[in-house]
């Protein structure tokens, strides 16, 4: 991001398609709150394909759930919006908002979680893929 001149970016997830509004994730982090990163969050009925979070009250994410945990967490929706200090300064490091980012920053109280009202299709895996083209009338 620094090379870009840019100090907060969203970030947009490419295996899945959102569809609704995701004004949450355009309103300005709260930085004197100490939000780092924003994570857009929805509610679906299955987990056993997806990871999630764990939110408290506050709306700050307090750890990483992974898929198939049978438990009440919320699903990670896709995109992020950042602020380029929570990204490391080393530009060999791997580049992994799971890994680099979410995980420790939510140790910090750093994360938040933006419930957002969209329509969720996870299009990582082809049978999932060809359901969205199916549902959606493309390359037909």
């Amino acid at each position: 991001m620094d090379a870009c001149g840019l100090g907060v970016a969203l970030v947009a997830n490419g295996v899945t398609f959102l569809g609704g509004s995701l004004v949450a994730m355009l309103a300005a982090l709260c930085r004197d709150g100490g939000e780092l990163l924003r994570i857009a969050t929805a509610v679906v009925p299955d987990l056993a394909d997806f990871g999630g979070v764990q939110v408290d009250e506050r709306g700050r994410v307090v750890r990483s759930v992974a898929k198939g945990a049978i438990e009440l967490c919320a699903f990670k929706a896709g995109p992020y919006r950042i602020h380029r200090s929570a990204l490391p300064t080393d530009i060999l490091s791997s580049l992994s908002l799971e890994t680099v980012a979410l995980r420790g920053h939510a140790l910090l109280g750093a994360v938040s979680a933006a419930g957002v009202a969209v329509r969720f299709t996870g299009i990582k895996v082809p049978k999932d893929c060809r359901r969205y083209c199916h549902q959606h009338d493309q390359f037909r």
